[in-house]
């Protein structure tokens, strides 16, 4: 099943599923260098989409990366887990 998203005639993703979305999230981090968050922000402007319209397709693992990238550059508050005494 493909998940498209199309403005006139133009398409503007063609994903199969989550998981090949965060293959292409994951090499397009590794091959340049950037952050996850870099790399979907990068990935949305080269197909013209709206960030908020592939949040979808960002898998449990790839989310988790996010929010480990996000607390290491001080954008959220570090989860933490405590010890039971």
């Amino acid at each position: 099943m493909y998940i498209n998203f199309t403005v006139g005639r133009t398409n503007l993703l063609n994903v199969k599923s989550t998981k090949e979305f965060t293959g292409e999230i994951e090499s397009l981090a590794k091959q340049t260098g950037m952050t996850y968050i870099d790399a979907i922000v990068q990935y949305c402007q080269d197909k013209d989409l709206d960030v908020e319209s592939v949040s979808n397709l960002i898998s449990p693992i790839l989310k988790e990366k996010i929010q480990y990238e996000a607390e290491n550059l001080n954008m959220i508050p570090k989860t933490v887990t405590k010890l039971p005494l």
